[in-house]
């Protein structure tokens, strides 16, 4: 066999693979699967971190040939997926079953965006997932609470905590008192926490022991856990207490613990005996 004979029978298989496989992508008529799955929450101020099943080549079957991440600020259908911003077309997608995520960053802090995944095999077919919002983190934390005071309560071993809420309540979550001996509270998690609350302006700390110094500070946690910000404590004392936080300018704030028959300026930090 000559070589022009080799060349032409080589010719000939390739040329009957090509037919079989364009026969094979014309008999194709079975979709991807839609993604029913898809969840997608925000991680951080620039990101939305979206999750989803893979889907196969044939329905459930196999795996997908492309796949591609849009976003777009209300709701994607297959209607107007052409007005949709393409985040990625690059994805290899996983086997059928296969838990997958994607996380779509340069996204603007304390936004909602609407996301959804499109994928095909490799006769074309494609079928587009439901379509799931999700909303950027806020990276502006809460006002501090303005105001905290302590009262002794004539009747018994216990104080009226007084606070007052901050002006600006659209990313407040509530607000969270802390107690601790000796020290002021540094943050939420240092000390016990006495009173957690959405709305209410004032509490009543009971069952104290007489001879020990508490501190107290309230702090304003944003609705948009888990990421909690630096935030300005308030201890109860009779001085000025600076709380220097990267994020939020020093406040200077005066607070009083009240003692019957005794003005606040000569106040102490110890419950009466």
């Amino acid at each position: 066999m000559n070589s022009r004979t080799l060349a032409l029978l080589m010719i000939g298989a390739l040329l009957a693979t090509a037919c079989e496989e364009i026969r094979r992508f014309e008999d194709d008529d079975t979709f991807p699967a839609e993604i029913e799955t898809l969840s997608c929450e925000g991680t951080a101020e620039d990101t939305v971190t979206c999750t989803w099943t893979a889907v196969g080549d044939d329905a459930m079957v196999g795996r997908a040939a492309r796949c591609w991440i849009f976003r777009h600020h209300e709701r994607i259908e297959t209607g107007n997926l052409a007005q949709a911003t393409l985040v990625d077309d690059t994805l290899q997608p996983a086997m059928a079953g296969t838990q997958e995520s994607y996380d779509v960053t340069g996204l603007d802090p304390d936004t909602g965006y609407w996301f959804a995944v499109q994928v095909a095999d490799d006769a074309g077919n494609s079928s587009l997932s439901k379509s799931d919002d999700g909303k950027t983190l806020d990276s502006v934390p809460p006002e501090p609470v303005p105001a905290l005071t302590a009262e002794v309560v004539p009747t018994g071993n216990a104080l009226t905590l007084t606070w007052t809420l901050p002006a600006d309540t659209a990313d407040l979550a509530g607000v969270l008192v802390v107690r601790k001996q000796d020290t002021a509270p540094s943050d939420p998690s240092d000390g016990t926490p006495v009173c957690d609350t959405d709305s209410a302006t004032s509490h009543e700390d009971t069952h104290l022991t007489d001879g020990v110094e508490y501190h107290y500070a309230a702090f304003a946690p944003p609705t948009t856990p888990p990421r909690p910000a630096p935030l300005p404590s308030r201890p109860t004392r009779s001085r000025h207490w600076h709380w220097p936080p990267s994020t939020c300018p020093a406040r200077p704030h005066r607070m009083h613990w009240i003692f019957p028959g005794a003005s606040p300026r000569d106040s102490t930090m110890t419950t009466w005996e």
